[in-house]
């Protein structure tokens, strides 16, 4: 997304600036599901109606509270991100390597594992959409949900993951990544416990097979531990649903990272 810098103008230049700006708003309204302006967050921490506010602000002088240091608002206003100041990007908070996000700081809509090949759905706070996983190609995401069925195994897991928020998730994610990198540190007391390497080293440790996927044998044990040492608890009862993300009774390693990382989890 391009910033836009306004700084001190002639009054003439001002009101052409501001002109200019609001004869192309009026025209983008016309045209045909083109939706009404959006607000924008200016650099100073307010949040204006739409950009041809925040030029106005800028020629005629910035509200109060405006950036710090002592810097002119009129010198240095810009627009920050589209959206309300307000409202998080949480794509940005949270990006790390090989993580997509939108211009206006959500994530988009499809998510790929470089290393594995492993692409898919996520919502636009970046959570993994159940039944979306495709290998070596691109899931069609658009207007995606998760599907649901009414009695059953699947309707007694999303009973489950809706007792486990967001905020419980996240802290259910940082206990257990915390408990296998104890794990780690014993068993490579030199090793870089970095929080990709602790989960995939508890992932080999714990596919026997060298499959590539964790059947429900083998992860009973790491089932042991969260049912056993983490918390919250209503997220360790979820365990199993909140990972096996396809609900093939197994666990992909794309799966396990998509859950336990926590780039993915934190609020």
């Amino acid at each position: 997304m391009n910033n836009y810098f306004y700084g001190l103008f002639p009054a003439q230049d001002c009101r052409a600036r501001i002109e200019q700006c609001e004869a192309r708003q009026a025209q983008m309204r016309g045209r045909a599901n083109r939706p009404r302006a959006r607000p924008v967050c200016g650099t100073n921490g307010q949040t204006y109606a739409s950009r041809c506010h925040l030029v106005r602000a800028a020629c005629q002088g910035a509200p109060k509270g405006g950036l710090k240091g002592g810097a002119s608002p009129r010198r240095q206003l810009k627009v920050k991100h589209r959206g309300r100041c307000r409202e998080r990007q949480p794509c940005r908070a949270r990006s790390s390597e090989g993580t997509a996000c939108l211009p206006d700081g959500r994530f988009a809509p499809v998510q790929c594992h470089p290393g594995t090949g492993y692409c898919w759905c996520v919502t636009p706070n970046g959570r993994p959409i159940p039944n979306t996983t495709r290998r070596n190609r691109r899931p069609k995401c658009k207007a995606r949900r998760p599907k649901t069925r009414r009695g059953g195994t699947e309707v007694r897991g999303r009973k489950m993951m809706k007792e486990c928020s967001r905020v419980d998730r996240s802290a259910f994610v940082t206990n257990l990544v915390r408990i296998f990198s104890t794990d780690y540190q014993k068993e490579v007391p030199d090793g870089e416990a970095s929080e990709e390497t602790v989960l995939d080293w508890k992932f080999g440790q714990l596919d026997r097979d060298r499959s590539g996927f964790l059947s429900r044998d083998e992860y009973a044990e790491v089932r042991r531990v969260v049912r056993r040492v983490a918390r919250p608890r209503r997220c360790a009862r979820a365990f199993a649903k909140l990972c096996d993300l396809d609900r093939d009774l197994r666990i992909a390693r794309h799966e396990w990272t998509a859950c336990l990382a926590l780039h993915l989890n934190r609020e």
